[in-house]
């Protein structure tokens, strides 16, 4: 019984895994999240990031780089520009160029072309002024052509950037033992974000600006003027309109902590200079991150932290077309921070927050999820059938069932609340249609299993489990989980049960007599001579009885009586059966071997 329902379960229960596997990147495109799974819910970041990496090592944005406000300003520039601008051998002169001048010249380009030792390089960059464009030349000795921008080299570390190896014409931030950029002539790759230090020298001023979309915060900063001891930072949300003054800072470098949804206009005045030219930046809505629960009713409700200038919320169906492009279609819009999927959809959901301009909304957070998924059972009672000894587990699933094709219950058991359940048995509550095909194409009938669906009621359904394998004076523990459309729901509440002191039957074989614990173990056979038996004693899910008699014969005897010699092959492991007769003298056929 137990391997039928088995091979039932799996024909019609399978574990589907989806992997999101997003590659390694400077600039996360907007849609780059990741999810975490704590407790039976899911949690979705759009700005996690799940890609590969060096795992030795935290990944930082410019902002979180731990030097001076200006720095941090110009590193959160350059992030934003992307490298799609520079131009030279391989784009990396073109970046290094940007950077050394963006650093107040840094120096003129610096030429490495001595045999690439951690000695050498260390001699040849030790003074290096921040920004500095260095171009390790090709010579029999040292190493490649490649151009990086340095800012800061130690006796261990070296901290540089470049646009190009391995990540053509993308900016590339690292921090890394010297000994392994000489080892590998500066193209061994950690992905990091520059920590340079020293005092930049600025030839003009130019106000730089970049919003943070994951924090609804821009920073503003501008290149030091040398006299000026005061910085103010002015903001518009139009370039020719009503410039309203933010703060007064010391430094070159502030934090709008409240931007305008959409346009924000910036400038900036150094001292009692001129103000600089306007800067835009259009500042998105922070996309949210999305926690997903599973309700006992099998729906999935979604809930996120509310957005900061958000208007209302959009709820999408996502939806990838031959070509792995990805398209939204909105089925609903919620005012509140959250929303229960009451639905089944083909693809995935995506939530995103909108504003009241259309173009200021946030990127989309896409939900690797099933909808809806599994209802939750619940186990009713427990109670021994005391004429057959088995167990028998009331279990109710008082959910709609008829939005899924089919519907089973897993009973399980352990000796102890919180210890390791076992599976005991699977039971079917519900199926679509009488006959479900494998994979193969062979058909299964399931009619005993399935409700009418005229008839059925999801809110009185009772779906009858038997335990018949158990031991006197145990106590059970006993949960049961319910899978749906290949889903799984959350575990029942857990109820136990003690069994009692299992009562000794007689139970007729034939002419024959099986002494056995009620739904148990049998003790002894006599059969119709008298002869007690109690070696071997075997008891098989359709009630045959295998035993061995006194002359070492394997014999089995069905509940009419029928007995049948068993022989196996010394070669092959088969057993085979001859039948002898109903309570007569056996006298063993020759099987030949």
């Amino acid at each position: 019984m137990k391997s039928r329902i088995a091979l039932k379960k799996s024909i019609l229960a399978a574990i589907t895994v989806f992997c999101l596997i997003l590659t390694a990147s400077f600039s996360m495109p907007m849609n780059a999240q990741a999810y975490t799974e704590k407790d039976g819910e899911r949690i979705y970041s759009p700005y996690e990031y799940d890609g590969f990496y060096d795992y030795d090592v935290d990944l930082k944005l410019g902002s979180d780089v731990p030097v001076s406000d200006t720095y941090k300003a110009l590193i959160q520039y350059n992030i934003s520009t992307g490298g799609t601008k520079y131009k030279g051998s391989g784009e990396c002169w073109g970046y290094a160029e940007k950077i050394r001048k963006m650093f107040g010249g840094g120096g003129h380009t610096k030429y490495v072309r001595k045999k690439s030792t951690k000695k050498n390089i260390y001699n040849a960059l030790k003074n290096v002024r921040p920004g500095t464009h260095v171009r390790f030349g090709n010579s029999k000795t040292g190493s490649g052509n490649h151009s990086v921008a340095v800012y800061k080299v130690t006796k261990d570390m070296i901290y540089f950037s470049d646009a190009n190896w391995g990540y053509a014409n993308q900016i590339n931030h690292y921090a890394q033992k010297l000994s392994d950029f000489a080892s590998y002539h500066a193209y061994n790759y950690i992905m990091w974000y520059i920590q340079p230090t020293g005092s930049p020298r600025f030839s003009s001023t130019k106000t730089v600006a970049v919003a943070r979309e994951k924090e609804n915060k821009i920073d503003v900063a501008c290149r030091p003027v040398s006299g000026a001891r005061s910085y103010t930072i002015y903001r518009a949300s139009s370039k020719n309109g009503t410039y309203k003054k933010l703060k007064t800072v010391k430094v070159p470098f502030y934090t709008d902590k409240s931007p305008n949804v959409g346009n924000n206009y910036y400038k900036i005045k150094p001292g009692n200079r001129s103000m600089t030219a306007a800067k835009k930046v259009f500042n998105k809505l922070v996309t949210p991150t999305v926690h997903a629960r599973t309700l006992n009713s099998g729906c999935v409700k979604l809930t996120w932290d509310k957005i900061k200038g958000a208007k209302k919320y959009g709820i999408y169906e996502s939806v990838y077309n031959d070509e792995g492009k990805i398209s939204h279609k909105r089925i609903k819009t919620v005012k509140s921070n959250s929303f229960t999927i009451k639905d089944l959809y083909d693809g995935t959901l995506s939530v995103r927050a909108l504003a009241s301009n259309s173009k200021a909304n946030s990127g989309f957070i896409d939900l690797s999820y099933e909808y809806r998924r599994a209802p939750q059972p619940e186990i009713l009672n427990i109670a021994m059938d005391e004429t057959d000894g088995t167990l028998k587990v009331n279990v109710s699933i008082p959910y709609d069932l008829s939005v899924f094709n089919t519907v089973n219950v897993d009973l399980l058991r352990s000796t102890s609340k919180n210890g390791d359940y076992s599976l005991v048995t699977t039971a079917y509550a519900y199926a679509s249609s009488d006959k479900v095909n494998d994979e193969y194409g062979y058909s299964y009938d399931y009619s005993n299993y399935q409700y009418n669906k005229d008839t059925f009621d999801p809110k009185t359904s009772v779906i009858k489990i038997e335990d018949y394998e158990w031991e006197s004076n145990t106590t059970y523990y006993y949960k049961a989980v319910c899978y749906a459309n290949y889903t799984q729901g959350n575990y029942s509440s857990v109820m136990s049960y003690t069994t009692p002191e299992r009562p000794m039957v007689d139970v007729s074989y034939g002419n024959g007599t099986l002494h056995r614990y009620l739904g148990g173990d049998a003790v002894y056979y006599i059969d119709y001579d008298g002869t007690k038996y109690t070696e071997d004693l075997e008891i098989s899910s359709n009630g045959s009885l295998t035993y061995t008699d006194s002359k070492g014969q394997r014999l089995m005897v069905d509940t009419d009586g029928y007995v049948w010699a068993i022989e196996t092959d010394p070669e092959s492991g088969w057993e085979f059966y001859d039948g002898i007769g109903y309570n007569t003298d056996p006298g063993y056929p020759d099987f030949g071997y």
